[in-house]
């Protein structure tokens, strides 16, 4: 993926703002074929960020250097999970990221934890079944 543009401001955590960048699968391709990632909380900022890291990869030579692929490429091979906290939050990652990548996900014991998490992601999410394949391909099963 691509990171933050040079010269611009970066008002994100650094979590949020590099994690997908640094992370996707083809960069470690050759040297750990089957690594599969899942982020969190539905990856943060990342699917918002995505227009911005593609746009930044089409139009600079500097950023296109760190991947021969476009980041929606490579995003789409990566894993999230459903904790968002909002329905629209969500669609904007299913817009993103394939249906089998979107895993059901819980902050359990936490207190901001989804009361019904499984309930959430069924209702918003890309449905039972395709929840059910994501879970079982990112677990290897």
């Amino acid at each position: 993926m691509v990171g933050p543009l040079p010269g611009q401001p970066h008002r994100q955590p650094r979590r949020d703002r590099d994690g997908c960048r640094v992370a996707h699968p083809r960069r470690r391709q050759g040297r750990i074929t089957c690594l599969r990632i899942c982020f969190v909380h539905g990856g943060g900022c990342s699917a918002d960020l995505l227009g911005r890291w593609t746009h930044g990869w089409r139009n600079r030579p500097d950023v296109r250097r760190g991947s021969a692929r476009p980041p929606t490429e490579a995003f789409a091979e990566l894993y999230f999970d459903t904790v968002t906290h909002d329905a629209g939050a969500l669609r904007l990652l299913m817009k993103h990221a394939a249906d089998d990548h979107i895993v059901c996900g819980s902050d359990y014991p936490f207190d901001m934890a989804e009361s019904d998490p499984v309930g959430f992601a069924a209702a918003h999410g890309p449905g039972s079944a395709s929840l059910t394949s994501a879970a079982r391909s990112f677990l290897g099963l």
